[in-house]
């Protein structure tokens, strides 16, 4: 199944270090039989709100194929993790290659239809103030 991973890291790690401490997370979760679809570059982020009194911090996001009785040992090795502030894993769709559904034709006639006088009544402000004063009961 595929899985979305995504944690941030304190900025206690050196913008050097960040690349590596990247790698040593995708290794931990390779150790685990996850295959990594796709990496995102560890990327500095501010946040909304502090986290752990931190306004900054690294983020990752990662696509992982893995088996589902993986998940918690996935948790346990982010919860291990000192500079990992927080993580979250979601299942990730898989890319399929679908055909959409035709768009019902009465949707989309009625989208390229021209307003009629009574809708164009509806919406000036003749009409507005009608229906102002009929919701006020005046």
């Amino acid at each position: 199944m595929n899985y979305q991973l995504t944690f941030l890291v304190s900025l206690k790690l050196e913008a050097e270090q960040a690349p590596s401490y990247q790698e040593k997370i995708i290794n931990q979760l390779k150790e685990l039989g996850a295959e990594i679809i796709k990496a995102s570059e560890i990327k500095e982020q501010g946040l909304a709100y502090p986290i752990r009194g931190e306004r900054k911090v690294w983020l990752v996001n990662l696509v992982l194929a893995l088996d589902s009785k993986e998940v918690n040992a996935v948790e346990e090795i982010l919860n291990h993790e000192e500079l990992i502030l927080r993580s979250m894993i979601s299942r990730h769709p898989a890319e399929t290659k679908e055909v959409q559904p035709a768009v019902d034709q009465s949707i989309e006639k009625a989208a390229i239809e021209k307003p009629t006088e009574s809708d164009e009544a509806k919406t000036s402000s003749e009409g507005l103030d009608q229906k102002i004063n009929e919701i006020l009961d005046w």
